[in-house]
């Protein structure tokens, strides 16, 4: 009986395993990014990266960014977008790791195109190189650090 219950325990973790690896992505953090604003200060926001050489921004909830809580860059394409299905899409496992489901993959461009906002919140963004890339933002939840700010790695 105990032996049944392993096997059927087992069973479903290698089952619940596969599905999760089909169906989506892990997502490690890259904890020498920082988001600093134009005034020196550091903003609340973890830094993954994604395949295709593409950094996703998660910033903390306390921020109160609506839509905009998530952000990807894809410095390779000078753009930054929303992913499909905004925060519903990634499942915060850890400090250190996010799911994202297949959904997550497809993104919105913001810029440079704003095909479906006509009020986009990024704007004069200049990528200074693959591991800096400036911008400026009229989001609320962003206006006490500052209206400029600079993605940067930092070594």
């Amino acid at each position: 009986m105990v032996k049944k219950f392993v096997i059927i325990i087992i069973a479903l973790f290698v089952i619940l395993g596969a599905y999760f690896m089909i169906c989506g992505t892990f997502l490690k953090s890259v904890p020498n990014y920082r988001l600093y604003s134009s005034e020196g200060k550091e903003v609340p926001v973890s830094v993954y990266y994604r395949k295709g050489n593409e950094v996703l921004l998660l910033f903390d909830e306390k921020l109160d960014l609506g839509i905009y809580t998530i952000l990807v860059i894809a410095p390779n394409h000078k753009m930054i977008g929303l992913p499909e299905g905004g925060s519903n899409s990634f499942i915060q496992l850890s400090d250190s790791y996010l799911y994202q489901k297949q959904k997550g993959n497809q993104i919105t461009a913001i810029y440079p195109s704003n095909t479906y906002f006509d009020d986009s919140k990024i704007f004069d963004v200049e990528f200074v190189s693959d591991n800096e890339i400036k911008f400026r933002t009229s989001l609320e939840g962003l206006k006490s650090y500052g209206d400029t700010f600079l993605l940067k790695l930092r070594n």
